[in-house]
């Protein structure tokens, strides 16, 4: 069987490289979870999140609130291609 693995680059905005940055510093779990969203937004970007209305091409996607110390609840505005994720806006959130 033969698998075909794609997955897109993803690209952050300096405010957001600024913000996710910030946040390892103050969330224990922080890299666990940003991590997982990227790598779900690399291989489905248009399945992960939803489109922005009225907004030709941008889309949202939000983590689920696990209520755990330590883990925020992260929303990311992006838009992407065939080969890159372009992360242009973050939320971090404690809850």
């Amino acid at each position: 069987m033969n698998w075909i693995f794609s997955a897109r680059t993803i690209i952050e905005e300096k405010d957001v490289s600024t913000a996710v940055d910030a946040a390892r510093a103050i969330h224990k779990r922080f890299d666990h979870l940003y991590d997982a969203l990227k790598w779900r937004l690399a291989r489905e970007p248009n399945g992960t999140g939803e489109r922005v209305p009225d907004m030709e091409g941008i889309y949202t996607a939000k983590t689920l609130n696990w209520d755990i110390e330590g883990v925020p609840v992260i929303q990311v505005i992006y838009r992407f291609t065939d080969n890159e994720v372009n992360i242009l806006s973050i939320l971090i959130q404690e809850l």
